[in-house]
């Protein structure tokens, strides 16, 4: 541990290492599990939600990529590639307030949120410039649509809206041309596919926490910003031609979680020209 820098850095050599030289025999299993049990309690980080299908899909092309990329280069591996990082400070014109609204963001649980919310709160209260606590919150959303961060998200809207529907209007859901242009499900692509399961990740948490706030308080702004956005991807989607299937499931699933309060015009999709996966998604909307 650093603490100057804030991070923690774990080089795959020794964990490797340890792994090879530890009795099995000797593990407490009622250990581990209190363990594993604090951990999830304590970090939001470990109850991120991954989509199995996309994972299981890239599974096998996942070896043969760094079999191709690292082990043939005379079998060794760019140590830059090996290290585990927690979230950091680093990333952010840090100070003090900001830095402990980000510690006490790492801290929260439903163990201690009553303690660690007010401290939070006291921040928010006080805190000059309440936009830049905005995108910070959204970067935890974005990696994990945790409803205690939407608990925060609520003090922070309460004390200035405007910079919410400022930034619900600026949010760039709309894919990258990278992404359509390029098959990220091949080999070569791999880059690419990581950051779009990232980016698709970091949109489908936004939109369900948009919706998380219209169930907690029906704010008509943002229900009229939505509307407007629910307008844009029905149109994207029915203007797509010969798209690659998860281009359109991406869009979907975003019209998924509108659906819930936004109603929707309707959907012209010629369901030939994509994987099943599609139509399983289209099977959701008759629900």
């Amino acid at each position: 541990m650093n603490n100057d820098n804030d991070i923690i850095k774990i080089n795959l050599d020794i964990f490797q290492n340890k792994m090879k030289n530890y009795i099995y025999n000797d593990i407490n299993i009622d250990n581990l599990n209190k363990k594993k049990k604090d951990l999830l309690d304590t970090y939001s980080c470990f109850n991120e939600k991954y989509d199995s299908k996309f994972l299981w899909e890239k599974k096998k092309l996942k070896k043969n990529y760094y079999k191709t990329n690292y082990i043939s280069r005379n079998d060794t591996v760019n140590n830059n590639d090996k290290k585990l990082y927690t979230f950091t400070t680093n990333k952010f014109n840090i100070n003090k307030e900001k830095k402990s609204f980000i510690l006490l963001l790492n801290k929260l649980s439903d163990n201690n949120k009553e303690v660690i919310k007010n401290e939070i709160n006291n921040i928010i209260k006080s805190y000059s410039n309440i936009s830049e606590l905005l995108e910070i919150i959204y970067l935890y959303i974005g990696k994990n649509n945790d409803k205690l961060y939407i608990e925060i998200l609520k003090n922070i809207i309460e004390i200035n809206n405007n910079i919410f529907y400022d930034f619900l209007k600026k949010v760039d859901y709309i894919i990258n041309d990278k992404y359509i242009d390029n098959n990220i499900m091949l080999d070569e692509n791999y880059d690419d596919f990581c950051d779009f399961k990232k980016n698709k990740t970091k949109y489908i948490n936004y939109f369900n926490s948009f919706i998380e706030l219209i169930n907690n308080d029906c704010d008509i702004i943002i229900l009229d910003i939505l509307e407007n956005i629910t307008i844009k991807i029905v149109t994207i989607v029915n203007n797509l031609e010969n798209s690659r299937s998860y281009v359109i499931n991406y869009y979907l699933e975003l019209l998924l979680i509108l659906k819930k309060k936004i109603k929707l015009n309707t959907l012209n999709i010629d369901l030939s020209k994509y994987d099943k996966s599609t139509k399983f998604i289209m099977d959701k909307f008759n629900l």
